[in-house]
């Protein structure tokens, strides 16, 4: 998500983005938590965990817990050459369909087969990318509103 914030802002300048690279799940969580506990957490959030590592339906069941179920939870699906790719997108997908307040956007659907879309890693968007990621975002916000 740290390649789409430029665009994210531009398309919503209120938005509070707190991205880092190499963000392990748990550090996900710990973030969140202080988000919440400051009263800095939005009513919408929008998550991207597991490229770095997996984790489990437990962990995510815990996060979506610490969240609430009075905010709208936006899950993004992952696009790693990684062996936890597909059990990651696929709890996110399990997770979406499982709440109320979850929705999910396929970015790996989005994604597959559109080279241009990730850097030469293999793993961090392109400007393209960038573009097309921070677009989908948008899009399912507002669905939300």
């Amino acid at each position: 998500m740290l390649g789409a914030e430029p665009y994210l802002k531009k398309s919503i300048p209120q938005l509070t983005i707190d991205c880092k690279v190499g963000r392990q799940f748990r550090e996900g969580f710990t973030t969140l938590n202080q988000l919440k506990q400051s009263g800095a957490l939005g009513r919408y959030v929008i998550i991207e965990l597991g490229t770095n590592g997996p984790y489990d339906q437990e962990e995510m069941d815990e996060l979506i817990r610490l969240i609430g179920p009075n905010r709208k939870i936006v899950l993004i699906t992952i696009r790693v050459p990684r062996p936890w790719e597909r059990v990651v997108n696929q709890m996110i997908q399990q997770t979406a369909a499982k709440h109320k307040n979850v929705t999910s956007v396929d970015w790996h659907q989005a994604s597959a087969g559109q080279a241009s879309y990730i850097g030469s890693d293999g793993v961090h968007l392109s400007i393209t990318g960038a573009r097309k990621y921070s677009a989908l975002i948008v899009h399912a916000l507002l669905q939300l509103v």
